[in-house]
């Protein structure tokens, strides 16, 4: 753990301790750490000066605004890590803090579920190299045509490797033509079994995509710009794993929706951690709309992004 990384560690734990009240143990499952951490953090600060009537910390802000977005959207969990100038880089640090959240709370044994797209790419850079921890990963939507560093394949096969996990594909694109072929494809052995898999699963990694012109879905040429614009015109604000969604997080009625494969609302909404990690203003709607359509149990985001969720 780097120092910035230490730095939020303690600043969480003084924040959860003196300002919301939580005991030594909750602290401690809260974070993933252990009691007796907790216990030597919270005895450290007092003689580095940390704790007075306030916190001093230069990363109180983002600590307080997880705070407001845990009680304002009624969350389990809030990571909120300081934003930079670029989007690239916003990805980056969002991924690297998403990564110290999966490093800390994924178990041995556990199913994780991922999607594509470049935040969680920065997420499987980030991740601790694992041995013999005998996770499964499962890609949670088909894949795209080409090589890239959104595919869900690829990214699949980068945090299995990571984990050191055994990895399993929806062996179907992520887009087909006619809801004929999505049903040909979704009875399909191969793809049944995976969706097997999905329904066993206990956390799942979700990055949603909006549909700016900055866009992920127009970038790597996987949705036309005229295409994004017919679904704004539909009240939509982005996907998160398949699903297209409005901003009250109701999936919109488009034909888009019968040429997916991916889960159901349904199946995602039944998977007991739901991990989301986006940043940035254009993703503030679809964040918005996944934390009301129940795909969210656990945000990762920036300073920023935070700031306006919690202004809207």
């Amino acid at each position: 753990m780097n120092h910035d990384q230490e730095l939020l560690l303690i600043t969480r734990i003084l924040w959860h301790y003196y300002r919301e009240g939580l005991t030594q143990g909750d602290i401690a499952y809260r974070l993933g750490v252990t009691r007796a951490k907790v216990n030597k953090i919270l005895g450290e600060a007092k003689g580095q000066g940390l704790v007075h009537i306030q916190i001093d910390s230069p990363v109180r802000a983002c600590v307080e605004l997880e705070a407001q977005l845990r009680a304002q959207y009624n969350l389990y969990e809030v990571v909120v890590t300081p934003s930079l100038i670029t989007q690239v880089d916003l990805r980056r640090i969002v991924g690297m803090a998403a990564a110290d959240y999966l490093n800390t709370h994924l178990k041995e044994k556990q199913a994780l579920g991922v999607t594509g797209g470049k935040t969680i790419y920065f997420v499987a850079q980030a991740l601790r190299q694992r041995h013999n921890s005998n996770n499964t990963v499962v890609s949670l939507c088909g894949g795209l045509a080409r090589k890239s560093s959104v595919n869900p394949y690829e990214i699949a096969t980068m945090v299995a490797d990571r984990l050191d996990a055994k990895c399993f594909y929806i062996t179907a694109p992520h887009f087909v033509k006619s809801p004929h072929l999505k049903k040909v494809f979704l009875e399909s052995d191969s793809v049944q079994q995976v969706f097997d898999r999905i329904n066993d699963m206990e956390i799942a990694l979700l990055s949603p995509l909006d549909l700016s012109e900055e866009s992920e879905f127009i970038k790597y040429k996987v949705l036309s710009t005229d295409f994004c614009q017919d679904l704004r015109k539909q009240g939509t604000v982005g996907e998160i794993c398949g699903q297209y969604l409005d901003l009250e997080g109701n999936p919109v009625n488009h034909p888009i929706c019968d040429q997916v494969i991916a889960p159901t609302m349904e199946q995602l909404k039944a998977i007991p951690k739901l991990v989301l990690a986006a940043g940035g203003k254009d993703k503030v709607p679809i964040i918005k709309a996944s934390i009301k359509a129940g795909l969210c149990h656990v945000l990762v985001t920036d300073e920023l992004t935070a700031q306006l969720l919690v202004q809207s």
